[in-house]
């Protein structure tokens, strides 16, 4: 058996699905800027400033916010992508990619301070007088 074949047989679909659909989210985004091309396309200093482009700006088709976790999972799909795509550089560490990730991290705190993202506190324990 190939590697290449055992590693495409064995990978999460469920990854793959999501993967497939920030990137359609990507595109449509991009089409609203005039950016057409994929983004294993665009080198690596213009692809940065688009993707701080693309979180700040992006919405979701009701033009309503996204969570700020699916940002995030976003920035993940697409660094999974350009891997797959031959790619030898990382969103997540390289310095070509600093800027991006500060704005990312920057609007998610935008998104939290609006009340996005507060998923409620674990279980609490019961008080003596609610047993």
């Amino acid at each position: 058996m190939r590697y290449g074949n055992f590693i495409e047989q064995n990978k999460n679909t469920n990854t793959a699905k999501k993967t497939k659909s920030d990137l359609n989210v990507w595109k449509r985004w991009s089409s609203t800027i005039g950016a057409r091309r994929p983004n294993e396309h665009i080198p690596r200093n213009e692809l940065d400033k688009l993707l701080c482009h693309f979180f700040i700006n992006v919405r979701k088709q009701d033009g309503t916010e996204f969570e700020p976790s699916t940002l995030t999972s976003f920035q993940r799909s697409f660094g999974r992508h350009l891997r797959d795509a031959g790619k030898h550089y990382c969103l997540f560490n390289d310095k070509e990619f600093a800027k991006s990730r500060q704005t990312l991290e920057s609007k998610r705190k935008q998104l939290r301070q609006q009340g996005k993202g507060q998923r409620p506190n674990k279980a609490l324990g019961l008080d003596q007088d609610e047993l």
